[in-house]
């Protein structure tokens, strides 16, 4: 089962929500009475520590479910997730679910495949977190959108991220992104616009970013 065919069915049954950006599609310490689906548009989870500080957790890109680990463990919300850009978003109830695992019975190992997505890029942004050096973070976030395909199609590679956004996202402070994207910009790997970065050279960002 493909998740385009579930997002489609989920769809036509649960309609779509539009959330501007800075819009919180669910709130931390809420009840998890619902999981969502990103049809598009950008959204980003945040954990909020006892001392107020937020902790960004995952960007969700869209063709991807988002509020799945609380949904099914019965918890309260452990993060909140806001839209950063303009998002259509699914929103698919318990009886929803119900209804698509009926018609769909494959539909929850699809889940689950989602999930343990979801749980492998926490482990490793916890790693990359630990171990890795700002301007490698960087390179490896956008080396992960050229991967992913995420910018539209044409003669060159061009991202459509600001650098505040990519702080968030990191959970780094917005002059070391700017560092970092200078020092790629100095080397030739990229061209920098506002809000728009174009990749000139991939290849050279992913041997730095990877050592391959």
């Amino acid at each position: 089962m493909e998740t385009a065919e579930a997002a489609a069915w989920l769809e036509a049954h649960c309609g779509v929500r539009v959330y501007a950006p800075g819009a919180l599609i669910f709130e931390q310490d809420s009840e998890a009475n619902a999981f969502y689906y990103l049809k598009s548009g950008l959204c980003q989870s945040y954990t909020t520590l006892k001392g107020g500080e937020e902790r960004a957790m995952m960007t969700t890109w869209p063709g991807r479910f988002f509020g799945l680990s609380t949904f099914f463990d019965g918890f309260i919300r452990l993060a909140s997730t806001v839209a950063i850009r303009r998002c259509e978003v699914v929103e698919v109830t318990r009886p929803a679910y119900e209804a698509c695992c009926a018609e769909f019975p494959e539909f929850p190992k699809l889940l689950l495949g989602a999930l343990a997505w979801d749980v492998s890029a926490l482990f490793e942004q916890m790693a990359d977190s630990a171990l890795l050096s700002a301007d490698v973070k960087v390179a490896r976030f956008l080396c992960k959108r050229i991967a992913n395909g995420e910018y539209p199609p044409g003669d060159c590679i061009r991202l459509d991220y600001t650098q505040a956004f990519i702080a968030k996202a990191l959970g780094l402070s917005r002059v070391s992104v700017n560092l970092s994207l200078s020092g790629f910009r100095d080397d030739g790997w990229i061209d920098t616009k506002y809000g728009v970065i174009e990749v000139l050279q991939p290849d050279k960002l992913q041997v730095f970013a990877y050592g391959e």
